[in-house]
């Protein structure tokens, strides 16, 4: 009998260890993404904003014609000069559109009017859910973008273009 192959020596192997890092892992990954559930509801509201936007815009190219993307704390509507409705949408449970331009929606609603040719006049829309922001720049040619946290319309100028 060999005295190296009774003897076992303590610790753990290299398979072990690797095991031990999957399970954390993969439970670090599923730690992390119940974090950022809290925020979903918020970049699901920008997200909707920026394709109405989009939709407002593509509309008033296809129609010739002003189209008009509305604003409530609660809700986005497009509308035309001919009473068409194409959407009506409330913003995701848990969110709200705070301001357009600095004007708070208290209540009330803004318009944002597309022209034609699918311009409109710059706008910056906040969007919050409890103590997060997100700022949704729509310029002049109707693309709009998310940008994380609240900015001015001067801001967004002097850091993003």
């Amino acid at each position: 009998m060999c005295p190296t192959a009774e003897r076992r020596f303590a610790g753990f192997t290299l398979l072990e260890l690797l095991i031990v890092l999957v399970i954390m892992g993969v439970l670090v990954a599923v730690g992390a993404g119940a974090l950022s559930v809290e925020r979903n509801p918020l970049y699901t509201g920008a997200q909707a904003l920026v394709t109405a936007s989009s939709t407002a815009r593509s509309r008033a190219l296809l129609l010739n014609a002003p189209v008009t993307l509305e604003l409530g704390q609660t809700f986005m509507e497009i509308s035309s000069e001919n009473g068409d409705r194409p959407l009506r949408e409330a913003f995701p449970k848990g969110m709200s559109a705070a301001s357009v331009d600095e004007h708070y929606l208290l209540g009330g609603s803004q318009k944002l009017l597309f022209h034609p040719l699918g311009v409109v006049q710059e706008h910056v829309v906040h969007l919050q859910s409890g103590q997060d922001t997100l700022s949704v720049y729509i310029p002049a040619t109707g693309t709009a973008r998310i940008l994380e946290g609240q900015f001015s319309l001067e801001q967004i100028r002097k850091e993003f273009l």
